[in-house]
Formats: C-alpha cells, structure tokens, sequence
C-alpha cells in the first residue's frame, strides 16, 4: 500500500509522504512569489540554491582595470570547471555574461556572497564551492547604455564601448597620420613578440589602411556600464566603430543547433552552377589544368574557417588532445595543427549532434565557393592588391608572422571569409596529379591507400602566388602544422 501511515492534525489528515514536500514548499514556493524569475547558484557538488543574490556590486579585476558590476547588469557569471593550482586565495577566476551580450574575464574580487531565502534570510555562500551564478531577470532594471562600437581583446573578452578619444596617431616610415574618431571603422593590433613591439592597422570608412606603431597607448574608452576603460594597444584585437561587419541576412546565413552546447558554426548556402575549375597556365604541373567544366548542385559551405574555439569545444566534448596555437591565442583564430583525420572527425562529431550531415567540402565545391563566380587569378581580382588577405607579402598586419583573427579581411561575393591565405584548408579529396581526371559533378576523388589528401587557400606563411584560385596543395592526412586547419561543408 502507497501510504499506510497519515498524521492526524485539526480535522486534516495528511499523508506521510506529503509531508516530505512540505520543507522543500517552504523553501521555493515564497521564492517563486515574491521573485518571478529568481536567482540560481550551482554548486561544484551539485547542490542549487535558489534564492535573491544579496550584493550590490560584484568587482572585477581584468586586464584593463577593476570593473563593477550591479546584479542587475548580469546573466551569468561562470566559474571554471576546475581550480587552478595557481588561483590566489583572496579571489575567483571567472567570466562574467552581462545582459547586453559582453563577455568578460577576471578575478572577483569577492570570496563569498549571501543569499536571501525564506528560510536563510542571510545563506552564505563560499565562491571557491560555485560552479555558476545565473541572476534572474527581476534584478534587470536601468538598462545599459545601447553602444555602437565593441572592443575584442586577445584574452577573448568582447565589450561594448564607446571611444574616449577624437583622434588616434599612427607612426610609419612615411610619418605620423592623424586619423579622426569619424574616419575609423576598424582598428586592429598585434604584438609581435620578436620584436617586443606593438603594430596596428586602422581601416578607414573610405577604404584606406594605415599602419604602424599607434602613439595613442593606452586607449581610452567607455563601457556600456559606464566604466572608464584604459587598454593598452598589446591587449587589443579589434576595435570596431561599425556595425556592417554584422552577417547579411540576404546571403543565406544560418546556423545549426548543437544540443545543450549553443549554435554551431555559420553556414553559407551556396547555389548551384557550373563554373570552370583550374588555371589554364596551370603552376607547372597538370593538377590545375586543363580547365574542366564542373556542374555542382546546391551545399553550404563554412563563413569561416573552423576556430580554436570551436574545435576546443569539440575536445571537451570528445576529450581529444587541444591543438597547439603557438601561444598565439586560440578563442577566433583558426585553427591549426590539425591533421586531415582530426578534421574529419569534427564533421563526424557534428554530424552527430545536430542530426546533420557536416563533412569537408570537396576541391570543386571549395574553389566554386572561393571564386564565388569571379574566373580572376585571385579571389578579388587579377593583382595582388594590399591586405586583402593574410599571407608572406600580403601587405597585412599578421603578415608573415602568425595567424590572424577570422573575419578580418573583406568577404568574397558569396560572403567567404579567409579562403585566400591565413591557413590552408584540409578538403575531402584524396590527390590526384591529372587534374583531368577529376569527376565532373564536383565529388571528391578518393583512392584505395590514399597517400595524401588535397589543401587549398594558401596560408600566412606563404607567398602570394599560393593564394592563387586554383592553387592546389597536397599533404599526409596525419601530418599537423600551424599553416594548415579546416573549413567545413554541408549537404543541403
């Protein structure tokens, strides 16, 4: 029998297991009343504690000065998974996730907190126990100041911002260029180490570059929450003044779910179409010539090449090794030393998740997508030209020196970023030197024993010949370099 024991009490009769719930009612049901959306602390040992977070700020030590934050300025803020061996006593390592979308990274300055409850008017709460702090909406009040302008840094942070200056000065061998806030839409930077020595390259609204040392160190900027920011030019990544560098909703971008771990990478949908593949000058050999007509139907193809932080995540999730970055920063590079085998099975991995079937596009289906209907030597034209992409001679801050950011220099007509330069590219097929011999509708070749699988794109380290359209690249499918990483494709 369910419940043959009951307590008798004025007239009521309860049955025992009810009055097992009734601690737990006391403790939410008043909750749930007086906070509609209340706030939610996960432990590390798995115990919730739900209640009002009593805090009027939390402080924020980061790279670019102490940050204060009011609850109601805050979605999340996480603790990492594990404690560092080398974390200091007097605070927390964590990421803050504010309600306008920031992301930020330091240490609290706070070792514990309190939290209301019905029964626990003053809970507290030691932050070395917690894994995260959600704060619910009914803290939000007084929102943020809407700012245009974000500011990424090389730690991975992204705030939105507000510059506190009207000019910036750039030193170069022709001399020091004033460049007015209005003129500035982007402004990027990296420290390369041999040299010890900072170098920026802002792009002007009109298109123009200039680069050199910025003399303007550190910057000044506000924050969305007000905070006073000074940044010096070493921990910047990007400064952007605008806003078209946001994806176009008429080039078909879209990205795929991945069950309790956000949204997968962006996706292009690519038409179908025929188009002459290879290069009737060819570079030597037969593997780009003669041109062949390929028929090719509809696929999507990556925005941009597969990030560290993406991979990463597929790591975590498979507890592969984390590739090297080179201590260049991992976060929105792309990423490298992977070898063929490893990239495919970031497709397989994916795949699984979403249900979908990700793989790596063919040589035809990436030189359509690279072209995106241009038959010039290069992507953008028939000359070189300066910062179109990143490579040894391309005229671009990373030049020569490290991978850059993805994203950074100007999509093609399909909205392909990066398919020129920064890394080449593992695609599907397996080598083959007579080029004539490649299949019509663009599938990939494979070989019993394949030796070696093709890459595409040049990369950061070669000169400008090799980001040629139909430059083709072959490499051992288990070798890894910080040239070469991966940009994925979908069946539609």
């Amino acid at each position: 029998m369910l419940c043959s024991v009951f307590f008798i009490s004025e007239k009521v009769i309860y049955p025992k297991f009810f009055l097992l719930l009734i601690p737990l009612l006391a403790i939410t049901t008043p909750v749930m009343a007086s906070h509609p959306v209340a706030d939610v602390i996960t432990m590390r040992n798995g115990d919730i504690h739900i209640g009002k977070v009593k805090q009027d700020n939390f402080f924020l030590k980061t790279d670019f000065g102490l940050l204060d934050f009011r609850p109601q300025d805050i979605e999340h803020i996480k603790f990492p998974a594990k404690l560092s061996a080398t974390e200091k006593p007097s605070g927390s390592l964590v990421q803050i996730l504010t309600r306008s979308g920031e992301h930020i990274k330091g240490e609290l300055s706070q070792t514990s907190i309190e939290i209301s409850r019905l029964q626990d008017p003053g809970l507290p709460i030691q932050l070395k126990d917690v894994s995260l702090i959600s704060i619910g909406a009914s803290h939000q009040q007084n929102p943020a100041t809407p700012f245009s302008g974000k500011l990424e840094t090389r730690s991975g942070d992204m705030l939105l911002v507000q510059p506190g200056f009207d000019t910036l000065q750039i030193r170069n061998e022709t001399g020091v260029h004033q460049i007015e806030r209005t003129q500035l839409r982007y402004l990027d930077a990296i420290l390369r180490t041999d040299e010890d020595t900072t170098f920026a390259q802002a792009t002007l609204h009109d298109g123009r570059l200039v680069q050199g040392k910025l003399l303007a160190d550190p910057l000044s900027l506000s924050s969305a929450y007000q905070h006073e920011i000074q940044i010096a030019a070493s921990e910047i990544s990007r400064l952007s003044l605008s806003q078209e560098n946001k994806p176009q909703q008429n080039i078909g971008i879209f990205s795929d779910p991945i069950p309790k771990l956000g949204m997968g990478p962006q996706m292009i949908r690519i038409p179908s179409g025929n188009f002459l593949r290879g290069d009737h000058q060819g570079d030597g050999d037969f593997d780009e010539k003669p041109l062949a007509e390929v028929k090719l139907k509809t696929f999507a193809i990556g925005r941009f090449e597969i990030t560290f932080a993406q991979y990463d995540l597929f790591c975590k999730q498979t507890r592969c090794n984390f590739p090297d970055d080179q201590e260049w920063g991992r976060g929105e590079r792309p990423v490298m030393n992977v070898s063929w085998k490893q990239a495919l099975a970031y497709t397989e991995w994916l795949s699984e998740k979403t249900g979908k079937h990700y793989r790596l596009p063919s040589d035809a289906e990436w030189e359509y997508a690279h072209r995106a209907g241009e038959m010039t030597r290069y992507a953008w034209g028939n000359e070189v030209e300066s910062a179109r992409a990143n490579c040894e001679g391309c005229g671009s801050l990373w030049d020569g020196d490290q991978t850059a950011p993805v994203g950074r220099f100007p999509a093609n007509a399909f909205g392909l970023h990066d398919s020129a330069g920064n890394v080449f590219e593992w695609v599907a097929d397996c080598f083959h030197d007579r080029f004539a011999d490649a299949p019509s509708d663009g599938s990939p070749i494979e070989k019993e024993g394949c030796g070696k699988r093709v890459i595409r794109g040049g990369a950061w380290s070669f000169p400008p010949h090799e980001l040629r359209s139909a430059n083709r690249w072959r490499d051992f499918p288990t070798r890894r370099s910080d040239d070469t990483g991966f940009r994925i494709a979908l069946d539609l």
